[in-house]
């Protein structure tokens, strides 16, 4: 995987960080570009105390309306863990590179991507929607 344009501010949870941090060690043979890319955001990445999150940026298990700028389709997504995946009901997995360039992207916020098959995508965020932390859930 390889990052396309410029590259974004992102912000992680402390939380989120040593829980994807352990993810990424353990599907690193099965999924190395996919495990690389997360493994270079969650680096780049600031870090902030769940209970000092800005309510508007993507966490894990966060619900997000965002645009497709190549095909200009808004969706709602959740951002979810491996094996919590559901296409039809927007789980969009953070082990995919769209859940990965959505982990810590702030609404109103770009972000270019490459798929598998090496096509660049750019998504941004238009609301963050519901966010764990907003309510008090996965602080740690």
């Amino acid at each position: 995987m390889q990052y396309v344009g410029n590259l974004p501010p992102v912000y992680v949870t402390t939380y989120d960080y040593e829980r994807l941090t352990a993810l990424a060690d353990s599907c690193k043979s099965r999924h190395a570009a996919l495990v690389d890319f997360l493994t270079e955001e969650l680096e780049r990445a600031e870090l902030v105390a769940p209970r000092e999150f800005e309510p508007d940026v993507v966490t894990m298990d966060s619900c997000a309306r965002i645009v497709d700028h190549d095909t200009g389709e808004i969706r709602t997504v959740t951002l979810v863990y491996p094996g919590e995946e559901d296409s039809l009901c927007g789980k969009v997995s953070i082990l995919t590179p769209m859940g990965v360039a959505l982990l810590g992207l702030p609404k109103g916020v770009r972000m270019d991507w490459q798929t598998l098959d090496g096509r660049t995508k750019t998504i941004t965020v238009l609301e963050v929607m519901d966010q764990p932390e907003r309510h008090g859930r996965d602080l740690g």
